[in-house]
C-alpha cells in the first residue's frame, strides 16, 4: 500500500480509520461526531488532504517548478490558460478570500 496516497477504497478506510481514532484522543472531542472533531482541530479528511496534494502538484508540474516535464505528463485543453489554471486552483485550494 502507498501509505501517503493510497488506491484501494479498503487501504483509505484503513488510513481515515486511524485519523478518526486519533482524533477521539484529544481531550473534549471524544464524543463529537467525527466530521465535528476535524472541524474543532483545523483538520480535512485524508482524502481531502490527498486531492489538494495532488492538485498542488500537478500545478508545480504545470507552472514549471518541478524538475520534471509536465507537457509529456499532462496536455491542457486550448481552453486553459495558465493564468486561469492559477486562478482557479488557487480558489479551489484555498478559497475566494484568498489574496492573489
Amino acid at each position: 500500500m502507498c501509505k501517503w496516497s493510497p488506491h484501494l477504497a479498503a487501504d483509505i478506510q484503513c488510513l481515515e480509520k486511524v485519523q478518526r481514532a486519533a482524533t477521539k484522543i484529544v481531550p473534549g472531542l471524544k464524543n463529537l461526531e467525527y466530521s465535528d472533531r476535524l472541524k474543532r482541530l483545523g483538520l480535512t479528511t485524508l482524502e481531502t488532504r490527498r486531492k489538494k496534494g495532488d492538485l498542488i502538484e500537478t500545478y508545480k508540474i504545470l507552472s514549471g517548478k518541478e524538475n520534471t516535464t509536465g507537457n509529456k505528463l499532462f496536455e491542457l485543453s486550448a481552453h486553459i490558460t495558465p493564468s486561469l489554471f492559477h486562478s482557479k486552483l488557487k480558489t479551489y485550494l484555498f478559497g475566494k478570500s484568498f489574496p492573489p
